[in-house]
């Protein structure tokens, strides 16, 4: 036998459910309510979906200069595991680095000095095939 059915004060979890939600009023984005119809329509139309080619050429959306960009060689990776530990941490993704170039002393301090902005870029991948469909649409 149900409790609800014995004792007519209380109420199963169910049925405060739906009874809060029939005396709920609705609630509306101020947003919305306050804008004019035609801006309501120019928001939708902005907020749809784009859809853009596979492989499109996003070089000139990223501001570096083609001389770094085009005819570079990438290594990918999957770095070794440190002989020194026994756990396998920092082996389970796949890394790209470019080749370096453009590499001179310091001889004031001694360090070693790039006019490469892509010398010391780390990007980590979970599988190779990310890694190489990133490398050919940059």
């Amino acid at each position: 036998m149900d409790v609800t059915t014995r004792n007519p004060t209380c109420f199963s979890a169910t049925s405060v459910n739906r009874y809060e939600k029939r005396n709920e009023p609705e609630i509306l984005d101020a947003k919305e309510v306050l804008l004019d119809p035609e801006k309501k329509t120019q928001l939708k139309k902005l907020q749809k979906e784009m859809s853009a080619p596979a492989l499109s050429d996003i070089t000139p959306l990223t501001g570096v200069p083609d001389e770094h960009v085009k005819g570079r060689l990438v290594r990918i990776f999957r770095p070794a595991k440190n002989p020194m530990q026994s756990g396998t941490f920092n082996t389970r993704k796949w890394k790209m680095e470019f080749e370096t170039r453009q590499r001179w002393e310091n001889p004031l301090m001694g360090w070693s000095s790039t006019g490469d902005p892509l010398s010391n870029m780390n990007v980590q991948f979970s599988s190779q095939e990310e890694a190489i469909k990133f490398c050919e649409k940059n």
